[in-house]
């Protein structure tokens, strides 16, 4: 890996912009490649005007200088531009969900395990200090029942399972070292309910984004240990992306716990969908 990695961009819509912007502070973004609004163009080309601005992410991955891709397009898309990026030898950051099946989630790590290469979802809630405290407050315990709460307004653009859910189905999964789908409460367009059960216990997962305010919460015990914590931090994908360029020179080793992870929810995501 070089001193300052090499990397591009691909998506560059709302949320592809705050990862080009943390990308750029700690590596050299070589491209961005987008689907083409004149809005987008106008935006890469003032911001970022070193960069290649292209409609065609496979210009970067036949630049063999790229070390590595980000990638933050429509949800339906990430299974084929991650495998593309894989066989490329890139190693790739992709916003959540990897995959919305086992199948597929599988074959990207077998791409990246085959190609030695890092494979990351962007889950950035799991990125807060001080949940990574409360987890090790919990650590090799058994018998935990979690709470997960997440009110807010907004996030309507993708279904609320792959949107929403999926990150607090990695919350669980880090606590209690697995997640299964137990029982749905109610599943409804843009409320969810449901229990999952792990290795070390239980957490109910309950997620409404109508509300017009904003919370997100955990509340966990395990006997005589209680701990809540409240998701504040506004420097997550700082963080994210820091641990995602601090493992490039791992390469497939360090793969192994988010697979477990990306399964995991694509498990459970095909039980919702049954």
């Amino acid at each position: 890996m070089t001193e300052r990695p090499i990397v591009a961009m691909i998506g560059a819509g709302r949320w592809g912009r705050n990862i080009l912007r943390t990308l750029a502070d700690s590596t050299t973004v070589a491209y961005v490649a987008h689907g083409g609004s004149g809005e987008t163009t106008a935006f890469v080309r003032s911001s970022y005007p070193s960069a290649v601005e292209t409609k065609d992410y496979h210009d970067a991955l036949t630049d063999d200088t790229v070390e590595a891709v980000a990638i933050a397009t429509p949800i339906e898309t990430h299974v084929d531009i991650v495998r593309d990026a894989l066989s490329a030898k890139k190693h790739v950051f992709c916003e959540k969900p990897l995959a919305l099946a086992r199948e597929h989630v599988h074959e990207l790590y077998a791409l990246a395990t085959e190609h030695d290469r890092v494979l990351m979802t962007g889950y950035l809630y799991l990125f807060d200090p001080e949940y990574c405290a409360l987890i090790d407050a919990f650590d090799g315990v058994s018998g935990i029942e979690a709470e997960f709460t997440w009110e807010k307004f907004g996030s309507f653009d993708a279904a609320i399972d792959e949107n929403l859910l999926v990150h607090d189905l990695a919350l669980a999964h880090a606590l209690l070292g697995s997640v299964t789908l137990d029982s749905i409460e109610k599943k409804e367009a843009d409320v969810i309910t449901l229990t999952v059960t792990g290795e070390r216990g239980r957490a109910r997962i309950h997620i409404d984004r109508t509300k017009e305010h904003r919370i997100k919460r955990v509340s966990v015990h395990a006997h005589d240990i209680v701990r809540t914590h409240e998701w504040t931090a506004d420097n997550l994908l700082d963080l994210e992306l820091a641990s995602f360029i601090t493992s490039i020179p791992e390469g497939a080793d360090s793969n192994e716990k988010r697979q477990r992870i990306d399964e995991s929810i694509a498990a459970v995501i095909e039980e919702l969908r049954r």
